[in-house]
């Protein structure tokens, strides 16, 4: 890159981080690489994506992990779950980029075959919304592991302004309820429980053909 691109590009970058917003740029990148089918790599690496909030999500969720199971997270930024897993649990965190020593870094929109490794339970807080082949997902989830524990924003309208939003949000699918719902039980899956957490839906899903863990601990209130 000669000096002249290399001035154009650092007024172009500039000028991307400071005259739109951070809505319209979430927008923009993740079209972007909606078409290449990337996961947006340099979002997750800045700490400041991750959002103390998402933790009272996760807190809830986690009332469904059985005692004495491993628990495998997707997406563990901070690894909040740490804190709300049950007694003798064992805990692997994963995520795109590695957060610690242990992180297992697994990118769901990997271009090479995607492999998981077994565990009693899975655990995704707010990540199904940024996967591209969410069925590939759910068919391998549904080899190895015998709980899927998920969260996930239903797109029940498919309007113009609806898509964008979830563009502006870096979600790069659309299931209604009903969609999202048949994908998982007709990929080896059975729902067990479902709740709502804010305008975000909550479930438990049991592998079919195995013994349910988490009918016993099961919490009935609901935030």
């Amino acid at each position: 890159m000669d000096t002249s691109q290399s001035f154009k590009y650092r007024i172009t970058q500039w000028l991307f981080q400071n005259i739109l917003s951070r809505k319209r740029r979430l927008f923009i990148t993740t079209t972007f690489l909606k078409l290449l089918r990337k996961s947006d790599i340099q979002r997750w690496l800045n700490y400041e994506n991750l959002y103390e909030n998402w933790e009272e999500r996760t807190e809830f969720m986690a009332h469904w992990i059985p005692t004495e199971t491993s628990v495998l997270e997707f997406g563990c930024g901070n690894m909040a779950l740490k804190k709300y897993l049950p007694d003798g649990c064992q805990y692997k965190p994963s995520d795109i980029v590695r957060r610690d020593q242990e992180t297992l870094v697994i990118d769901l929109n990997q271009n090479s075959p995607l492999s998981l490794p077994q565990h009693d339970v899975f655990f995704l807080s707010g990540v199904l919304e940024y996967v591209y082949d969410v069925e590939q997902f759910v068919k391998l989830s549904s080899q190895v592991c015998n709980l899927l524990i998920a969260s996930y924003v239903a797109c029940e309208t498919k309007t113009v302004s609806t898509l964008a939003y979830r563009r502006s949000n870096g979600w790069v699918n659309d299931y209604s309820k009903v969609e999202f719902l048949n994908l998982l039980q007709n990929n080896g899956f059975k729902l067990l429980e479902e709740k709502v957490w804010k305008n975000q839906l909550i479930f438990c899903f049991h592998r079919n053909g195995t013994t349910s863990p988490c009918q016993s601990t099961s919490n009935s209130n609901s935030i």
